[in-house]
This record gives structure tokens, C-alpha cells and sequence, in this order.
């Protein structure tokens, strides 16, 4: 016969993760009972025991950043310094330092960028924003926050939304076609540097604050490119991995 959870309203209000230690702490009993009884094969159990574990994204949803006292400072940010960098190798908690960043920028009403080299990435990112909350907010009212004034892009993708902009959307594709996908960085950066020029001229700045991530896969001439959009008081921040660097791009 088949298992019933059954929960009232109070229980709504817990995190994703308890839910999911719930859902499948009570299957695991139930495979454990059978795998006692000898009803069930033990390479069953084993397989099914894998399938039922939690996963690290399921468990991350809902619980807040941890950060220590460099990471807090450094998100504070007293001294109000406009351009920084952030090195470390895989693990050191780059990616949620930027989460962290982001997120008190959103509840400040802030408008941000926050870019990475390819599409990998974005949703993970997304998450761990959401994750920022303040205390004094519900998890739900803040991911709608989120998703409103965080504009989560990828390079390639985020330079044809700014040539779009300006209508140069169909010169850009035509670009593209051309040349069988995406040009070389020289090209590319020659055809969307007057268009962000534009952009800067007519909005004075569309960001208050940009997160450029892994931008040790980035060209580095792409930086003054993407500054034109940041608002005149705005702030970036570049976060890299000297220790990775898949497109071998160069840097100084």
C-alpha cells in the first residue's frame, strides 16, 4: 500500500531542504524495513538507496549564505572602493561571495549585471543569490526580487541584447551568419564598441553594479567594453582563476 505524507500549514513554511530529508528519510526507512526482512535484494537496496540521496542543489535552496568575517567585509564594502578584484582557486568561495554581492545590491533596489563566459553556470548562480535574503525577508518575496533586478547573461548573448537595443540586432545576427557563428574577438569588440557608446550616451548607464564571473575565460579587451554600461557611480567587480583557464585567453 502506498505512503502518505500528510503535513499541516505550519509545516509550509520550512526549507526545501527539511521537505526533501522528509520525502526521502521516510523511503529510506522504508527500504531499510525491507532490506531487514530480506523481501528486498541487496543490490536493489544499494541502487535505490543511491536514487533516494539528496542532491547538493536540492539541499543549498532556502538555507542562507554563510560567510566568514573577510567575505562580510568585503561585501560591506566601507571604504566604497568602485572597481575591485577577486582571485582564488576552485573552492574558495568565489562564486558566493558574488551571490553575496549581488544580493545585497537587490535589496538595496540595486539594478544588476551579473556575466559569465558561457551559459553554464546561470541557474547555480541565480540560486545562491536567492539564498542571500536578508533575515528580515520571506525566501519567496526576495527570489521575485531577484529575478527582476538581476539580469543573469552569458558574453555573446548579453552583446547581441545591447545591439538589439540600438537596432543593430539584425546586423549582428547577419555578423554571425557570416562568419558561421561568433567572430573573432577583434571583430566583435569592434562592432559593439560604438553601439555600447550609444547606450552610455542615451542612458548614462544601465547597471548600478556588474559581476563579471570567471573572467579568466574573458579577453580582457572586453572589460572597457562592458564598463560603458555601468552607471556613473556604479561598481564592478571581477572575480577570477588564475589556476583555470579553458579558452586560453591571455592576461596581464
Amino acid at each position: 500500500m502506498p505512503h502518505m505524507l500528510v503535513v499541516g500549514e505550519e509545516s509550509l513554511s520550512r526549507p526545501v531542504s527539511e521537505w526533501i530529508e522528509m520525502i526521502t528519510g521516510t523511503s529510506r526507512k522504508h527500504l531499510e524495513a525491507h532490506r531487514r526482512d530480506k523481501t528486498l535484494p541487496i543490490r536493489t537496496f544499494r541502487h535505490a538507496s543511491w536514487l533516494l540521496r539528496v542532491p547538493e542543489l536540492a539541499t543549498a535552496r532556502g538555507e542562507p549564505l554563510q560567510l566568514d568575517y573577510f567575505k562580510k567585509d568585503f561585501v560591506l564594502n566601507q571604504k566604497q572602493i568602485k572597481r575591485r578584484r577577486v582571485s582564488g582557486p576552485i573552492g574558495s568561495g568565489k562564486t558566493t561571495l558574488l551571490a553575496a554581492c549581488a544580493a545585497k545590491a537587490v535589496h538595496e533596489n540595486k539594478r544588476v549585471l551579473v556575466m559569465t563566459f558561457n551559459i553554464t553556470l546561470r541557474h547555480w548562480i541565480q540560486l545562491q543569490i536567492k539564498r542571500g535574503a536578508p533575515k528580515d525577508q520571506r525566501y519567496s518575496d526576495f527570489s521575485i526580487k531577484v529575478k527582476r533586478q538581476v539580469e543573469l547573461n552569458y558574453l555573446h548573448q548579453w552583446l547581441k541584447s545591447m545591439c538589439v537595443i540600438e537596432g543593430y540586432g539584425f546586423k549582428f545576427q547577419e555578423m554571425i551568419v557570416r562568419g558561421a557563428g561568433y567572430p573573432a574577438d577583434d571583430e566583435l569588440i569592434a562592432f559593439c564598441n560604438p553601439v555600447l557608446d550609444l547606450i552610455k550616451k542615451r542612458t548614462n548607464g544601465l547597471y548600478d553594479l556588474i559581476l563579471l564571473d570567471e573572467f579568466q575565460n574573458f579577453d580582457p579587451r572586453y572589460l572597457p567594453l562592458i564598463e560603458k554600461s555601468l552607471k556613473p557611480d556604479g561598481e564592478m567587480v571581477v572575480f577570477r582563476d588564475s589556476t583555470q583557464d579553458i579558452y586560453l585567453k591571455k592576461h596581464t
